[in-house]
């Protein structure tokens, strides 16, 4: 039997049939196509879905209130760090200067270490004559943060007029620093003076530091 192409049947059919023919082998390849999409969309394929760990997971909440700052047990100072100070100074009565230390611990030696960050020390702030030794500090007047509100420390000179917002005698910050505001009384005389400062920790540790500054009268 020979082997007729569709191709060469085609050929040999009149206009009209040869049409008729395109149509039906048309719609015979539409309508499987149209089958493969319709058997498609029923049967859809399956995919692994990623696994998942099914442990516990973390919650995290928000607007949570800091850990609270819990005081230490007094340990051994070394003489606190003075971080800022102006010289010289006028005893003008108006001009306000700054002045700023950082309490220290003795990890270094008995005169440096790192700065002690607890509440429960106490900052003072003086000033001093140069005629007095800053060495010689009755350790009796040490003892009690109360002491050093209500007595005057050998050689204190009484003319540091601290801001309201910052007492002479007040609790360092939970970083361990004081910061003063003051000017100076103008009936002062002028010359050079010690500025003094004490770190307190519960009466049980301290130690102070000092530093040399200038004073001058208004216009000189």
């Amino acid at each position: 039997m020979n082997n007729i192409s569709a191709h060469g049947a085609l050929n040999n059919l009149s206009s009209p049939p040869r049409t008729v023919a395109v149509i039906a082998i048309l719609l015979f390849a539409f309508s499987g196509l149209i089958s493969g999409f319709a058997v498609g969309a029923f049967v859809r394929p399956s995919f692994a879905l990623p696994s998942h760990d099914t442990g516990t997971i973390p919650i995290v909440q928000r607007n949570q209130t800091p850990a609270t700052l819990l005081t230490q047990s007094p340990i051994p100072l070394a003489p606190p760090v003075i971080n800022s100070f102006d010289t010289p100074e006028i005893a003008d009565g108006t001009t306000v200067y700054t002045f700023s230390s950082q309490a220290v611990d003795q990890s270094i030696d008995k005169r440096h270490g790192k700065p002690v960050h607890s509440l429960g020390i106490t900052c003072r702030l003086w000033l001093i004559s140069t005629t007095q030794n800053p060495f010689n500090i009755p350790i009796d007047s040490l003892k009690s943060p109360s002491t050093l509100q209500n007595v005057l420390l050998p050689g204190e000179v009484q003319a540091l007029i601290f801001d309201p917002t910052t007492a002479q005698t007040q609790p360092c910050n939970a970083n361990g620093q004081g910061v003063w505001k003051y000017h100076l009384d103008p009936s002062m005389s002028p010359g050079t003076y010690y500025l003094m400062i004490l770190t307190d920790w519960q009466g049980v540790h301290y130690n102070w530091s000092w530093i040399m500054i200038t004073i001058k009268k208004q216009g000189q």
